[in-house]
């Protein structure tokens, strides 16, 4: 009967132990899925702010975050695919799963390329609109997968503890049988059942430090020192904090730190102490954890007279040492630290580990971005030195070209007189090509601003119209305008504004021949947002469709041989475009190769007044 009673025992606690390591698992399980979720989620909003984004490095530096996290997705989820338990039951929602997480990913990625290209509006609508359930139906789909697994662990807790019900009242009835029997089986429950408590709180105490690591919206700072205090919680200690090292200085520095009670002892963040005043430093070595539950008794700190308790370990980053995180208490405690609670303070250990090397990458990608940003403003700020000390000289040759030119009329060779045109033409081409660069730098360097005033609708078009009637005549094109809108006046920057339209209209002029080229206004409403769209259409060449993703590119050619057949810089489209950026409108354009050209403008209706959406006749004249 003993024998039997103690077999019962051992297999019962054998049982509960393989069940409480396989609700671990789960829960470890229902925390990567609690990942993927909050990942997509972050990588939504990451989408959605760089669509909102107006200025390129910000948008660049958002994209950089967008493709960076995407890492987090797909570690969860190959860690996820990589355990095998119960994938019988959540077999059916993965074959729901996958493809709509490739569809998701797919159309956020295209929704990204497509806002870093700045596509057409439109197109950017429809694809938001297959976006948006696309994303929905991802996270319902992993709040499904979530809340199976969940069921399916509280099942398994249930199992284990109404197990653990039955085996006790088992072992009661055989130890009946005798009154030393009943007592000593008595005894051996007990031990089973405190083991088993333990199992389950140590199970209680990970799972709540693995649902602080994935809390969303927290940065990481914040986590960290929510995992300082639940270790204070678990280990029973006053404080915890996390030391950084600074080997050359010979320093510990404060980097974290949480405080449960007053002893005393408290140290702020950023406090530096030399490794002699640290007692972690005396026997701490790497992989290891020190653990003391009686600093007066210890010999690591026996000539310290202090008192207390610690435990603590070394942290790697990028697999250095850097730091130690210790938790710590000016009580001594009665007995030692338990293998459970030094289990605690590995799985912290771990865990903070990662997150400084995500701080890390962080600063490092933030310093990089910082290093581009200073190389690009030196760029601009050489180019527009250089511009500037370039166009005295060159207004100097055309000038005096010129003034040659007019004197030598009727006196020289004609093919003389000939060359001294071409002297000029070569002058001012490269003095156009100078002021590009001049502008290009100067909207780099953030030196462009805006002068937004009323600007008459039909003035602002008879000024365009007369200044590109040579241009059209060149080419024997004919140029209309079509506007019949009641809006008479807009807010904006006319010089700005009269150069993109100018530019646009130079373009197709230039690239159509006995052609005809068309300007129409209109006004468009997008959900109560009202733009002013200037679209410039032409039945010229047209334009490759591999041409159209590096149209606004600075120095790129609409045609392999534009540079040599049509002249230009390369540079109009791209200072329009980041014109019309600057006035918080945009640029796109589409084409048929041999049969039409159109890009059109648009630009926010905006009153400077009253903050409505549209100017009208009557409030210009107020």
């Amino acid at each position: 009967m003993l024998t039997a009673v103690m077999g019962l025992w051992i297999v019962d606690t054998r049982g509960n132990s393989h069940r409480i390591e396989h609700i671990a698992r789960l829960q470890l399980r229902s925390t990567l899925v609690s990942t993927m979720r909050d990942v997509a989620m972050e990588r939504a909003i990451s989408l959605h702010r760089m669509e909102d984004l107006t200025d390129l490095f910000e948008r660049d530096a958002e994209y950089m975050h967008f493709r960076a996290i995407a890492e987090d997705f797909i570690k969860a989820r190959d860690q996820l695919l990589a355990s095998k338990d119960h994938w019988q039951l959540e077999a059916d929602l993965w074959d729901r799963l996958k493809p709509a997480l490739n569809r998701g990913a797919e159309l956020q990625n295209l929704a990204a390329e497509k806002i870093l290209r700045t596509d057409a509006a439109d197109n950017d609508r429809e694809l938001l609109q297959q976006l948006r359930p696309a994303q929905i139906e991802v996270r319902d789909l992993l709040n499904e997968l979530m809340a199976r697994q969940k069921r399916h662990m509280e099942t398994e807790i249930d199992e284990t503890l109404q197990h653990r019900v039955d085996s006790y009242r088992l072992i009661v009835f055989l130890g009946s049988v005798t009154l030393l029997l009943t007592a000593f089986m008595i005894v051996l429950q007990r031990r089973g059942v405190k083991t088993e408590n333990a199992h389950l709180e140590q199970s209680r105490k990970i799972r709540a430090l693995y649902e602080t690591s994935a809390l969303p919206g927290s940065t990481v700072q914040e986590k960290i020192v929510q995992i300082l205090k639940l270790g204070c919680e678990f280990l029973g200690m006053a404080g915890g904090k996390v030391y950084r090292i600074d080997a050359d200085l010979g320093l510990y520095t404060v980097g974290f730190s949480y405080t449960r009670r007053e002893t005393g002892c408290e140290l702020a963040s950023f406090t530096q102490l030399p490794f002699r005043h640290l007692v972690a430093d005396l026997g701490l070595q790497p992989g290891r954890l020190l653990a003391v539950h009686d600093v007066a008794q210890s010999a690591y700190c026996q000539d310290t007279g202090a008192d207390g308790a610690f435990i603590c370990k070394l942290i790697d980053v990028n697999q250095q040492p850097d730091g130690i995180v210790a938790f710590v208490d000016d009580q001594s405690m009665r007995q030692n630290f338990t293998d459970d609670e030094k289990d605690l303070l590995n799985l912290i250990a771990t865990w903070i580990s990662m997150s400084l090397e995500r701080l890390v990458k962080e600063r490092e990608l933030e310093d990089a971005r910082d290093m581009s940003e200073s190389a690009n403003r030196t760029k601009s700020a050489f180019l527009a030195n250089m511009s500037h000390e370039l166009r005295t000289p060159l207004n100097a040759i055309i000038g005096y070209s010129e003034l040659v030119g007019e004197m030598s009329q009727g006196k020289i060779e004609p093919e003389y007189l000939e060359d001294l045109r071409k002297i000029t033409r070569s002058g001012k081409h490269l003095l156009a090509l100078i002021n590009d660069i001049l502008d290009v730098s100067k909207i780099e360097s953030g030196k462009v601003e805006l002068h937004r005033q009323s600007v008459d609708v039909d003035a602002l078009l008879a000024e365009v119209s007369s200044t590109v009637a040579p241009i059209m005549e060149k080419n024997a094109n004919s140029f209309t305008v079509s506007w019949s809108h009641e809006l008479r006046a807009i807010y904006a920057d006319p010089v700005r504004l009269r150069q993109i339209l100018i530019n646009l209209l130079g373009n197709a002029a230039k690239f159509c021949r006995r052609g005809h080229v068309h300007l129409k206004l209109a006004v468009d409403d997008v959900l109560g947002f009202k733009r002013l769209m200037f679209s410039v259409q032409d039945n010229g060449m047209g334009i490759a469709p591999e041409k159209l993703k590096n149209l606004f590119k600075p120095f790129t050619q609409l045609h392999d041989h534009a540079a040599g057949d049509f002249g230009g810089t390369g540079l109009g489209l791209a200072i329009s475009k980041r014109l019309a950026l600057l006035m918080d409108g945009n640029i796109d354009a589409q084409s048929e190769p041999g049969v039409s050209t159109v890009f059109t403008l648009w630009i926010p209706l905006v009153n400077a007044y009253n903050e409505h959406n549209v100017y009208t006749g009557e409030q210009v004249h107020q």
